[in-house]
């Protein structure tokens, strides 16, 4: 009841917008401020996508180690014959922190790609640099995310501004407030489960080197909205009706 009676609330997405004003119907003072993202970091990444054809094809996840990512439902869909992904594409999984449970959950993510037997295509980094994380994105064609209704999904943010084609889950903020998954206006993919993943990765394959730049500038510019300055501009907005 007490955050009911908050002079401004601010919430970090559309989706949660949602969730917040049915609990508490308090639209005059609800403020829809996406997090912060240093998205001009990455969209200073100088990409050689001219290269690709001479490049293996790189399918990069960037992710805690945490059972609501769904890594597993990544590596599935990499088994699964509709994806079309070659032998000696690469699957990057990154991870921010340390965090209890995650070395056991990366060595079953391992297991699980042994199973498949697609454990020559996995790489799993964990903890590395932010300049490492950088060269990873430069290099990789596509960013895949998985995780089920996702408040925001800054990882999805910070692949499509280092300019991979990124292919989300089809919930949450990536759904309701990131990738554009029309055609024509098109700047990233949406997917639910992992025949969709496999199928979205297999047009990415076989689309023209020229589309997949469209895309990829698109959602480049896509991400502006989400920058640092942004987020203080509509920090400061939200707070005018307290400091006023």
């Amino acid at each position: 009841m007490s955050l009911r009676r908050s002079e401004v609330t601010m919430v970090n997405s559309s989706w949660t917008e949602g969730h917040i004003l049915q609990l508490w119907q308090k639209p005059e003072t609800t403020f829809k401020v996406y997090p912060a993202c240093d998205v001009r970091a990455f969209k200073e990444l100088v990409r050689h996508d001219e290269d690709q054809e001479r490049r293996s094809i790189n399918v990069v996840s960037v992710a805690q180690f945490r059972p609501e990512k769904d890594h597993q439902m990544q590596i599935k869909a990499m088994k699964n014959p509709g994806t079309g992904v070659v032998a000696g594409s690469g699957w990057c999984c990154w991870k921010r922190e340390e965090m209890n449970g995650d070395r056991e959950r990366v060595d079953n993510l391992k297991e699980l790609s042994r199973q498949l037997g697609v454990e020559q295509n996995c790489i799993f980094q964990v903890n590395f640099s932010f300049d490492t994380l950088k060269k990873e994105l430069v290099d990789g064609l596509m960013g895949i995310h998985s995780m089920w209704n996702e408040h925001f999904g800054i990882s999805v943010v910070e692949c499509m501004a280092a300019g991979l084609l990124m292919v989300a889950h089809k919930s949450g903020g990536p759904l309701m407030d990131i990738v554009v998954d029309d055609e024509g206006d098109r700047n990233g993919f949406l997917a639910a489960d992992e025949h969709e993943y496999a199928r979205v990765i297999k047009s990415i394959l076989e689309m023209s080197p020229e589309l997949q730049e469209r895309i990829r500038k698109r959602a480049r510019s896509s991400v502006d909205r989400f920058s640092d300055q942004e987020f203080e501009r509509n920090f400061r907005e939200s707070l005018k009706i307290v400091l006023s």
